[in-house]
């Protein structure tokens, strides 16, 4: 898979993402694996609550340069804390992308 280089916030195109995650492997094997093997969420299991996971996370989003494949960088969560773990790192990376941006254009004048 070939690489564009867009800024230093993101090492994968947003269709490089979505390739990701719609292939078979994903959608199949790697994700139905991880639910099969940490059936619960690991963010409410953490605080001692047994919540059935729907989703995985990629704890190294695949925006940043992730492992999209790599049980260690998996985790399963419940639909809660995976809107709020992927609401926290869309904040985060607008925040980059607007402090990159003012750094820009202060030195532009």
């Amino acid at each position: 898979m070939r690489r564009k280089q867009q800024s230093s916030l993101a090492t994968r195109t947003k269709t490089e993402i979505l390739k990701i995650r719609n292939c078979r492997l994903w959608r199949n094997h790697v994700r139905v694996q991880q639910l099969i093997d940490f059936p619960w969420c690991q963010k409410c299991y953490e605080r001692a609550k047994l919540t059935p996971a729907q989703e995985v996370d990629h704890i190294i989003p695949l925006e940043e340069g992730g492992e999209a494949f790599d049980p260690k960088n998996l985790k399963s969560l419940c639909k809660r804390c995976h809107v709020i773990k992927s609401a926290e790192e869309a904040r985060n990376r607008a925040k980059k992308k607007n402090k990159l941006n003012r750094t820009i254009t202060l030195h532009q004048h």
